[in-house]
């Protein structure tokens, strides 16, 4: 019993450590508990890893942005065979880590990519925010890509940015004036509001 412990035990220090003992985990996605988290379940032991997308935070999940999030995610990597590089544990026990999703066989579209990020997948559609200190885990050029994609999102007003805006501690409050109607307006010839 004790000799598991100290193994798990050696295995999470390992992967705490740095990138220089980074894990490799494949496996198929078996659950979306949330826009920024997944379960995958590996291929070899067939073991479970809760996995937190390096680089992204989503919004709570009981909020209706958030469930919103939860099922683009989950439209995205279900069910999907992915690649998770991972080098660090989060304080809620879940690996971090870089994840791509493996292009699939039967994949039709006249060109099909090799692999998906869906970290920068669920930026895109402004359905995530940067995270700053798990973006420290992405390589420079995956932060740069993040950070524009969110950039593009907000200007856009993509997914949540419409009406939310994101405050300094991490939390998302209605834009001002988000979904007030116009003021209505006379019309010149006739004099009737419009």
């Amino acid at each position: 019993m004790y000799r598991v412990f100290i193994v798990l035990g050696l295995w999470a220090g390992a992967i705490v450590a740095g990138s220089a003992s980074a894990a490799v985990i494949e496996g198929r996605v078996i659950e979306v508990p949330d826009g920024g988290s997944l379960t995958v379940l590996s291929r070899r032991g067939a073991s479970i890893h809760r996995i937190r997308l390096a680089g992204i935070d989503a919004p709570d999940i009981k909020s209706v942005v958030g469930s919103k999030s939860r099922a683009s995610l989950h439209k995205l990597v279900h069910g999907n065979s992915v690649q998770v590089q991972t080098n660090a544990i989060d304080a809620w026990g879940k690996l971090v880590g870089k994840v791509l999703i493996q292009a699939a066989a039967d994949c039709k579209a006249p060109r099909c990519p090799d692999e998906v990020d869906p970290a920068l997948e669920q930026l895109k559609k402004g359905q995530v925010w940067v995270e700053v200190t798990s973006l420290l885990h992405q390589t420079p050029e995956v932060q740069e890509l993040y950070t524009e994609a969110e950039a593009l999102a907000k200007s856009k007003k993509m997914g949540f940015w419409r009406d939310f805006v994101l405050t300094k501690n991490g939390e998302l409050h209605p834009r001002p004036n988000a979904g007030a109607l116009p003021a209505p307006r006379k019309d010149a010839t006739t004099g009737a509001l419009r």
